[in-house]
């Protein structure tokens, strides 16, 4: 599941009549390795016809095997790599005979019991202006929006309109203030955002179709930092075809009638990054959430799902809880982060919920090999960022930022102060671009 680097791979043959289910892992972009420990096993023999096989095959949620990932019950979906051939013997695909999609392997209750829709809910999209993608191999374009801003609302569920095969991922970002550069449907390229879209919203990626809202929960819009908008699209061109002209984007399905709950995303982590250069598994000091800083929260927290940021430099992620002296279950664990395969994941079951007093670790590895500088924080793709936005409710005000600024210094705050801070001194870090 995931990238290439680091899968956890299922292979499924036909050599001289007989199938088979294979258990292999990547370590890297290369031959996947047999797994030692082989878990998969098929249930029937595979149909083939029409151009396509089809095949069913069972393994255990959790095999205990260091290359096996674990399945588990969750409301967002698994990014999932395949890949086809007709060879006997595992080969390269070539760029055609492969994909991605993100899959959700395995339902949870909260997934199954959503209300009716509300009479008055409305929908509005937010899309490129039928830009021309460039003919290069990675490009980040954006736009802005103004929302439906009478009131406030809730957006209860929203839908990825990806148009186009080269739309990589889609984000849009919740800007303080209108920027003053901004025109509603402007496009303008975006490696990084700027300093007043520091909001993470919502995300898509390939094989999402429509996100829901817990049924207790909704994404505000209209309020002051919920109204203003940047649509921000990865276009991947490896091709590197011309005249492709795209509007993708996101429909939002809003309503007045709010729910108990308002989504709010908290940022863990730390801008305190120096990483040597020739370093292939380089930890940096963690990013430390102090429990002197949960313990201001007037209360505790639900815990929707878990979105964990790097660059490209990035080797693996993880956000630990400390609650009473004692170590829970990791909020997330991405042991082989591929900046290509980034959105939400579920939090570990066995900790849905941020109480007060916990204490936060959020812990970055990157490899450098290669690299003859040292790499510092900062927005550009030769910098690195360590981040994790764990979505959840009942949103707070006030803090929305709980994050390393230097050694044994955090910082309890909300990105607008923060953001308003860094430009003055340079010191304290922003959320990723």
């Amino acid at each position: 599941m995931g990238g290439m680097k680091g899968a956890d791979i299922l292979v499924v043959s036909n050599s001289s009549g007989t199938w088979t289910a294979s258990d292999y892992y990547a370590t890297a972009y290369i031959v996947p390795a047999l797994d030692a420990q082989q878990d998969w096993s098929l249930t029937s023999t595979p149909i083939v016809g029409n151009g396509s096989t089809t095949f069913t095959a069972k393994r255990l949620l959790n095999t205990c095997d260091t290359f096996d990932r674990v399945f588990s019950a969750a409301t967002f979906s698994t990014s999932t790599i395949w890949a086809f051939g007709s060879a006997t013997s595992l080969a390269y695909h070539g760029t055609s005979n492969r994909g991605n999609a993100q899959v959700q392997f395995i339902a949870s209750a909260a997934a199954e019991v959503q209300p009716a829709d509300p009479s008055d809910l409305q929908t509005i999209e937010v899309r490129m202006n039928n830009i021309t993608i460039p003919s290069n191999l990675t490009t980040y374009q954006c736009t802005h929006a103004i929302l439906p801003n009478a009131t406030k609302y809730h957006v209860i569920r929203f839908d990825g309109l990806p148009q186009t095969k080269y739309v990589h991922h889609m984000l849009m970002y919740g800007c303080s203030s209108w920027p003053p550069t901004a025109s509603v449907g402007d496009s303008y390229s975006c490696a990084g955002m700027d300093t007043f879209c520091q909001k993470m919203g919502f995300g898509w990626v390939p094989g999402v179709t429509t996100v829901l809202a817990p049924p207790v929960a909704g994404w505000p819009i209209g309020t002051s930092d919920s109204t203003y908008f940047a649509l921000q699209v990865h276009y991947n061109n490896p091709n590197l075809d011309a005249g492709v002209v795209d509007s993708s984007g996101f429909r939002l399905y809003y309503t007045k009638q709010l729910r108990a709950n308002d989504i709010g995303i908290l940022t863990l982590g730390t801008g305190a990054i120096s990483i040597p250069p020739g370093n292939a598994s380089f930890e940096n000091p963690p990013g430390i959430c102090p429990s002197s800083c949960t313990s201001t929260f007037p209360t505790d927290l639900t815990l929707i799902k878990t979105g964990m940021h790097m660059h490209l430099t990035g080797k693996s992620i993880s956000t630990r809880l400390i609650r009473n002296g004692t170590e829970m279950a990791p909020l997330g664990n991405r042991s082989s982060y591929n900046f290509n395969y980034q959105g939400g994941y579920p939090v570990d079951p066995r900790t849905p919920m941020l109480m007060r007093g916990d204490t936060l670790m959020t812990t970055c590895t990157y490899d450098t090999s290669g690299l003859t500088n040292i790499t510092k924080f900062g927005e550009a793709s030769q910098n690195e960022m360590c981040f994790d936005f764990l979505q959840y409710y009942p949103a707070m005000t006030g803090i929305d930022l709980c994050v390393g600024v230097s050694a044994g210094l955090s910082t309890c705050t909300t990105t607008a102060i923060v953001a308003n801070f860094s430009a003055s001194n340079g010191t304290a870090p922003l959320p990723p671009k």
